[in-house]
């Protein structure tokens, strides 16, 4: 199984607590999990396979880069992608979530302050100073015998 792993991580603080990326990776994942829908179900696919009955159950763990920022010319053509792919789902990610009513799982934005906020968002992710990714989990087992 291969899964994403919100919220975006930065290994070189580079992500600040106060970016409006980080502020909306961050949103998306507490919405999420508070609507029992976790974006980071990768970290529970171990337990959840063992407790199954499979074996061997391995994790291979990768970075996958925000934007062109790594040196490395095949992580800054995955950051390329997933730059484009980010900026194509932001608003479908982001409008249904953040506009619906706090009470009903939401936080409950107007959809105009919303696309002011993922202005901001996505100037951050254009943002090569900003060395963020997502973690990305390979869990992979053995059908017991």
């Amino acid at each position: 199984m291969i899964d994403i792993i919100y919220p975006l991580l930065s290994d070189d603080d580079t992500l600040t607590k106060d970016s409006a990326l980080s502020k909306w990776s961050e949103l998306l994942h507490d919405i999420f999990t508070k609507n029992g829908r976790p974006m980071d179900s990768a970290l529970k696919y171990k337990d959840q396979l063992e407790a199954a009955g499979f074996v061997d159950v391995n994790i291979v763990k990768r970075k996958w880069p925000l934007n062109r920022w790594p040196k490395d010319p095949k992580h800054k053509q995955i950051g390329t992608w997933a730059q484009q792919n980010t900026l194509d789902a932001l608003a479908a990610l982001s409008l249904a979530v953040f506009t619906r009513p706090d009470g009903q799982g939401g936080l409950g934005w107007s959809k105009e302050e919303v696309e002011v906020f993922l202005t901001d968002v996505r100037k951050d992710i254009k943002n090569v100073n900003i060395h963020s990714y997502w973690p990305i989990w390979s869990v992979y087992a053995t059908k017991p015998e």
